[in-house]
């Protein structure tokens, strides 16, 4: 996968406690901002997740997708349906 390189400022405590870490976990500061974005960038997606899924609650006559199960089941399963 291509990556590509980014500057960041931090402050020189910021940087110092990073670098503590990640030297503690046995990674490198880059990784190490790595995963932490990673972890920001899913929790973001869980929580937009989790609210997408209480909006279809208030209104669950809106929410049935029961009509789609067969086109769902031939996709995922390969199984076609006669009409």
């Amino acid at each position: 996968m291509p990556q590509h390189a980014l500057s960041i400022r931090l402050p020189e405590a910021l940087f110092e406690q990073a670098s503590n870490l990640a030297r503690r976990r046995g990674l490198s500061v880059n990784l190490l901002v790595q995963e932490k974005l990673q972890q920001a960038i899913d929790a973001d997606l869980e929580m937009r997740l989790y609210a997408a899924a209480e909006l279809l609650g208030e209104h669950p006559e809106e929410a049935d997708v029961s009509f789609a199960d067969d086109a769902q089941a031939e996709i995922a399963l390969a199984v076609h349906f006669d009409a």
